[in-house]
C-alpha cells in the first residue's frame, strides 16, 4: 500500500506510544507515524516529504500556547489536531478558530482516540482535495468555452464569472463577487435604453430557463454597449431546491453590424452591379430616359453588348427542349456570345 505520513509533535512519550499502537488505514493507504519532541524538530520534519496530518501538543519544551500553533500553521497546509490538558478545552476551541481542524484533551488520549481523529482528518483532507480538483477542472472547462458564464446565489448576487464574462462585463470575478447582478450585468433595451427585466428573478420565479428580450444590450463597466444574446437557468441542489442561477451570454454586436451593412449594400446596389452567381445580369438601357421603349417582337433579342436575352417564349421553348444555341451552345445562367452579322443556325 501507499503510505501517508502522520507527524506527532509532542514531548510526552506516552502520547507517542499510544499513537504508534494504532494501525491507521484510510482510503486504502496505511499511514506511517513520525514523532518529534520539540517544535524545532517538528518544523524540520515539515520541510521534508509531504505530511498528511499533524498532531500538535500546544505545550512543548521550546514553545507554549497559541504561538506554537501559529508557527505550525505557517509551515504546513496539512490538517492539524491539537492536544491539550484536561482543563484546556477553551484554549483548544480558540485553536480551532485559528487553523486547527480538531482537538483531543488529556484523559482521552489513547490509541482509539488517536486512530479516530487521524482517520477523520485524513478522510476530510482527501475529500477536500478531490473537490478542489473537480472545481479546478470545471473552472478550466468554463474558461475554455466561447460564451460568458455568470452564476449568482439565491439572492441574485454574483458569485462567479468565467474569463469571457470578465472581458465582456469589465468586472473580474473577484471584484464582482457579492455584488448585485444589476450592478455587474446591467442590460437595457437597444431602442429605448430602458432597463430590461431581471432574468434571474424570472428564472427563479418560473423555475425554468428564460431568455432576454431581443435587441438587448449589455452596459459594460466602462459604459460601452454590447449587443448580446442571453439565457438564464435556475440551479438546483440535490433535493431540487433552487439555490441560484447561471447566465450564459455572448456578443452579437459584430454579427448585427455585418447584417445591417449587408442589408444596406443590398438596397443600394445599382441595377448594373454584379449579380448573384447563376443570375444573368442586364446592363442599363439608356432608352428609359427618353420614354417607354417600343415593343419588341417576341423571340430572342441581341443587346449592344452582344448578350442574348430570353423572353418568356424563348424560356418556355428551352424548357420544352427546343432551345436554340446561338453561335454555339448556350448554358442557363451564362451569357452566350453571338457574332454580329452572323445569322443564327437552327438544329
Amino acid at each position: 500500500m501507499n503510505s501517508q505520513k502522520i507527524l506527532l509533535i509532542d514531548g510526552d512519550p506516552k502520547h507517542a506510544e499510544a499513537l504508534n499502537e494504532t494501525a491507521i488505514i484510510t482510503g486504502g493507504e496505511r499511514a506511517t507515524i513520525e514523532c518529534a519532541g520539540t517544535l524545532a524538530s517538528g518544523l524540520e520534519r515539515l520541510d521534508g516529504p509531504e505530511v498528511g496530518a499533524v498532531f500538535l501538543n500546544l505545550f512543548l519544551p521550546d514553545s507554549r500556547g497559541m504561538d506554537t500553533l501559529d508557527r505550525v500553521v505557517l509551515a504546513t497546509c496539512a490538517p492539524i489536531v491539537v492536544l491539550g490538558g484536561a482543563d484546556d478545552e477553551a484554549l483548544c476551541t480558540e485553536a480551532m478558530s485559528r487553523g486547527a481542524h480538531d482537538y483531543l484533551l488529556e484523559g482521552r488520549l489513547d490509541s482509539c482516540s488517536f486512530a479516530r481523529a487521524a482517520r477523520n482528518v485524513l478522510e476530510r483532507e482527501r475529500a477536500q482535495r478531490k473537490l478542489l480538483l473537480e472545481r479546478e477542472r470545471a473552472q478550466v472547462t468554463l474558461n475554455s468555452i466561447g460564451d460568458g458564464v455568470l452564476s449568482t446565489d439565491i439572492w441574485g448576487r454574483a458569485i462567479y464569472l468565467n474569463a469571457v464574462a470578465e472581458e465582456m462585463t469589465g468586472w473580474t470575478s473577484r471584484e464582482a463577487s457579492g455584488r448585485a447582478l444589476a450592478e455587474v450585468f446591467e442590460i437595457v433595451d437597444g431602442n429605448s435604453h430602458n432597463a430590461c427585466p431581471n432574468p434571474v428573478e424570472a428564472a427563479m420565479r418560473l423555475d425554468h430557463t428564460v431568455r432576454v428580450t431581443p435587441n438587448c444590450q449589455l452596459v459594460r463597466r466602462d459604459g460601452q454597449l454590447l449587443e448580446i444574446e442571453n439565457c438564464t437557468a435556475p440551479i438546483h441542489d440535490r433535493n431540487g431546491r433552487v439555490t441560484g442561477t447561471v447566465l450564459v451570454f455572448h456578443d452579437v454586436s459584430i454579427a448585427t453590424k455585418t447584417g445591417s451593412k449587408n442589408v444596406a449594400l443590398g438596397t443600394a446596389r445599382p441595377a448594373h452591379g454584379p449579380a448573384e452567381p447563376g443570375v444573368v445580369s442586364r446592363p442599363p438601357d439608356p432608352g428609359h430616359l427618353l420614354g417607354p421603349p417600343e415593343p419588341r417582337p417576341a423571340g430572342r433579342a441581341v443587346s449592344r453588348s452582344g448578350r442574348v436575352q430570353a423572353d418568356e417564349r424563348f424560356a418556355g421553348a428551352h424548357h420544352r427542349g427546343q432551345g436554340a444555341a446561338v453561335g454555339g451552345r448556350a448554358d442557363i445562367g451564362k451569357p452566350a456570345q453571338i457574332g454580329y452579322g452572323q445569322p443564327a443556325r437552327r438544329r
